[in-house]
């Protein structure tokens, strides 16, 4: 998939090559400072609520968006939403990972620093996933897109993106991770070995189920790792619970 900055030399957005408008940020451009430098979207962890609504309005600003932003609550299931209408004063959309919708000019997103952020869309709807490993292992992808195609989705002609996440080698997990996805029907293929530990390939777990059910689904990684690019990402494995967050969004 073919991304690219939002302006030459500006690298706070890349926007993807895709029929609407969607994309990600980056940590640049913002005025959060210290561990959240520099454009943090994440409420919390001890950054100051009024840089982050600056940040915001940044965001807003470049993208020359003024409408509502919608995010899935983020709590490492397989609960799916469909946005069928606007939600008045609504930005968090509880109890869920993944956002569908067919409805336009409002913003879905996801926010990520490691976790994979996952863009799905076809003829009519998109989806917006966050899936961290517990996703993953729950196959939330596949779930997104078996609800799509509950909702008249040709699988042949849905097209998947997979977002900046943390990499395979940088990404250790322990033995009873990878016992949970061996027994969940996981290939050991996702996974390396590292003395007593194992390294977790989340992008190639979360295509691999996929793949199986939907062979010709067009999936592409953009194969940006938010750990060892400190320049541009957040990374939680790398700085700890004191770091920002980016998102990954669409508007229909």
């Amino acid at each position: 998939m073919k991304y690219y900055p939002i302006a030459n030399t500006d690298k706070s957005i890349f926007l993807f090559d895709a029929p609407f408008i969607s994309g990600f940020t980056t940590r640049i451009g913002g005025v959060s400072s210290g561990n959240f430098e520099s454009l943090n979207l994440y409420y919390g962890r001890g950054d100051k609520k009024e840089s982050v609504i600056d940040n915001f309005a940044i965001f807003r600003k470049k993208l020359k968006y003024s409408g509502q932003i919608v995010f899935p609550q983020q709590i490492h299931d397989d609960k799916i939403h469909e946005l069928i209408t606007a939600l008045k004063n609504t930005t968090i959309i509880p109890k869920c990972d993944a956002i569908i919708t067919r409805e336009r000019k409002i913003m879905c997103g996801v926010k990520f620093a490691d976790c994979v952020p996952v863009l799905v869309y076809g003829k009519d709807y998109a989806g917006i996933i966050h899936s961290g490993w517990r996703g993953t292992l729950k196959k939330i992808t596949l779930r997104t897109i078996e609800r799509l195609v509950e909702k008249g989705e040709d699988p042949n002609f849905l097209n998947l993106i997979i977002g900046p996440h943390i990499s395979e080698d940088n990404y250790e997990i322990g033995k009873d991770v990878k016992k949970a996805f061996i027994e969940k029907g996981f290939s050991g293929q996702n996974f390396k070995e590292k003395g007593n530990k194992f390294l977790l390939n989340l992008s190639k777990a979360i295509i691999e189920p996929v793949k199986k059910r939907y062979s010709n689904i067009n999936i592409q990684d953009i194969g940006l790792d938010t750990f060892s690019h400190k320049e541009l990402f957040y990374s939680y494995r790398r700085d700890g619970a004191k770091c920002g967050e980016m998102i990954m969004f669409f508007i229909l």
